[in-house]
């Protein structure tokens, strides 16, 4: 029975607390883990699946890897358009990449949906059972692929930003099996705030004479000492790929995500302009192409 008192303890419970006298338990909380919502939605897009059949889903899967695909791109041109530079904030990349993504899922789930009707999906009758099982195993690929676009892009903010503002998500992302297990170890860019600077490396990795002079500077030669950037320097394999221009593949390396994640590190390149270094370096090099 809902008294008064219960139901004052329920409200407190699922608002964001007021006060710092506000006292609610995590395991009293109304909000359910990331974990549970990925899995009620895998199962709600297998039976989905098993209802609609194969090239049902297969049009939508193919849909949403295209604008899962193509969002990040599209997000930081539009970022950079709206902001008039390549350091574009990193709230309003991550909005353009969530509205780039809607805007590409639609119209990649019309073109989609008219080729599968082409094909047939749309005719009378039932699947048969082989269709029905196809079509749930593509459903939960389907699910898979959108929690782990939805939940890469909420793990891709700062963690400095994420307690700050969303920290109920913050929680979650770092209990959840599903962003540690999954998520993280295949998101190239860990986070969004380090998009400038992956284009920026990428840019250098095709003209390393623009890098002549600046680890002299004593902000480069500080980050280089560290000893978990060190580590990551004496890696023949990593420089390797970086001068092959495999920029995902060295931000997806378990070293370079460790120092991305450490501390002392991060308040580092906040507070040291190496960005600014490297960005200026990197439009030497942009403006040398244009000659």
């Amino acid at each position: 029975m809902l008294t008064p008192r219960r139901t004052r303890t329920i409200i407190q419970c699922s608002c964001p607390r007021r006060s710092p006298r506000a006292n609610c338990s995590p395991s009293r909380s109304l909000l359910v883990g990331i974990d549970l919502v990925i899995a009620v939605v895998l199962v709600l897009f297998i039976f989905l699946g098993y209802r609609q059949g194969l090239l049902r889903q297969l049009a939508n899967l193919g849909a949403l890897a295209a604008a899962s695909l193509l969002a990040g791109i599209a997000g930081h041109e539009a970022a950079v358009l709206i902001s008039g530079s390549r350091t574009a904030s990193v709230v309003l990349y991550a909005g353009c990449c969530a509205v780039a993504w809607v805007l590409l899922l639609l119209v990649f789930h019309l073109i989609f949906r008219f080729a599968a009707r082409k094909l047939g999906s749309e005719k009378e009758g039932e699947p048969k059972p082989w269709n029905k099982k196809l079509g749930a195993l593509f459903g939960a690929a389907e699910a898979l692929l959108l929690a782990w676009f939805v939940v890469g892009l909420l793990d891709a903010l700062p963690e400095d930003y994420r307690k700050q503002h969303l920290p109920r998500v913050h929680r979650e992302l770092e209990g959840s099996l599903f962003t540690n297990w999954v998520v993280r170890p295949t998101n190239p860019a860990t986070r969004l705030e380090l998009q400038s600077i992956i284009s920026d490396l990428a840019t250098l990795s095709e003209h390393p004479d623009a890098l002549r002079g600046i680890e002299r500077k004593p902000e480069i030669q500080r980050i280089a000492n560290h000893p978990k950037m060190a580590a990551i320097l004496h890696d023949e394999g990593l420089v390797t790929d970086w001068q092959q221009g495999r920029i995902g593949r060295v931000f997806s390396d378990r070293k370079v995500r460790e120092a991305l994640e450490d501390a002392e590190l991060r308040k580092m390149l906040r507070e040291l302009p190496v960005g600014t270094i490297l960005h200026e370096a990197a439009e030497r090099a942009r403006h040398a192409d244009k000659r």
